[in-house]
């Protein structure tokens, strides 16, 4: 969850503080936020890749753009998901 909060917000669907608004949600009821060490973001993007459906130009992503809305975004570029593990 906290990952697609974060495309949410890198991809300009989600405001900075409904973001962090979200994310001390999931600290609040200690979810698991963080990646463990060793885990790669390949190995990540092989288990998202087996789970997601394919779009015509990417993966279909479930994104917020707004406290309680979702939305299927239909081709995420790899990319993205990479840039959002790295925030």
């Amino acid at each position: 969850m906290k990952y697609a909060i974060l495309i949410s917000r890198n991809m300009g669907f989600l405001s900075e503080s409904n973001t962090t608004y979200l994310l001390d949600l999931l600290e609040l009821y200690n979810y698991e936020t963080h990646i463990p060490p060793n885990i790669t973001h390949e190995e990540i993007m092989e288990a998202i890749k087996k789970d997601k459906k394919q779009g015509t130009n990417g993966l279909k992503f479930i994104l917020l753009d707004d406290i309680g809305h979702a939305f299927i975004y239909p081709n995420m570029a790899p990319e993205e998901i990479i840039r959002g593990l790295e925030s």
